[in-house]
């Protein structure tokens, strides 16, 4: 366990970003302070405008954090490293076919395409407790952006990656998080441990041949499934048709 403390200026966070997924490319900026907020809600608009513009506004974050490795004892992923002596069944890839080096913009963008079923799998979490999160600011905080970060907190609202929802198994209540503040203060505290990341290993590339490429080829030994099938059907008629003439 280690401990960890940042601290940003809240302006920072008007600052669009944007990411690629397996599904779509996304784009997250202000409106990420309050994670579970309706984006079309005018009063949270509102008050994080009022925060953003607070001079010396700044955000700081405290935890405790741990890698925790996950074992898969029926899992072996060596064996993504002898696709080159196997064969597809359909278009879709396991894993992009090019070989990459490290996990860049070419390595995203060949995941995200939408052809590739296993490009990548989670190897540790990374697990965080004793979370706090403190605004501060040089002025005065607006009643407004207060009250929403209070009411927030009380309904099991997120902020920024970190859930306020509480387990369905530990208390009756809809929140872990709880709200504290002063005229230039505005502390959040989190009860229960949250994943906050993980750690991903690419999967091998993908580099089988697609079965029908090759079942022109009668010398390869390779056909397709319908002939196989086909051949196969034969081969139990035959068995069967001995099997009735030696009885």
């Amino acid at each position: 366990m280690h401990n960890c403390f940042i601290s940003k200026s809240a302006s920072t966070l008007d600052k669009s970003s944007s990411s690629v997924t397996s599904a779509e490319t996304s784009t997250g900026g202000a409106s990420f302070l309050f994670f579970g907020a309706k984006r079309n809600s005018d009063k949270q608009e509102s008050a994080y405008n009022s925060y953003l513009n607070s001079t010396g506004a700044k955000l700081e974050i405290g935890m405790n954090i741990a890698k925790v490795g996950i074992e898969r004892e029926w899992f072996n992923p060596g064996v993504f490293y002898l696709t080159k002596d196997m064969f597809n069944l359909t278009t879709q890839r396991v894993a992009p076919s090019a070989s990459f080096n490290c996990v860049d913009d070419d390595r995203l963008k060949a995941m995200s395409g939408g052809d590739c079923v296993f490009p990548c799998y989670p190897v540790a979490m990374l697990i965080a407790r004793d979370i706090s999160v403190r605004f501060t600011t040089s002025g005065t905080f607006s009643t407004t952006f207060t009250r929403s970060v209070t009411e927030h907190a009380s309904t099991g609202g997120g902020f920024l990656l970190f859930s306020g929802s509480k387990s369905k198994t530990s208390s009756f209540s809809a929140s872990s998080v709880h709200s504290s503040s002063t005229d230039n203060t505005i502390t959040l505290r989190f009860d229960t441990p949250q994943i906050i990341g993980y750690y991903l290993e690419c999967t091998h590339a993908d580099e089988s041949s697609l079965i029908d490429d090759v079942s022109g080829d009668r010398d390869a030994g390779f056909v397709t499934i319908a002939e196989f099938v086909e051949a196969y059907q034969k081969i139990l008629q035959e068995i069967n048709n001995t099997y009735k003439k030696a009885n």
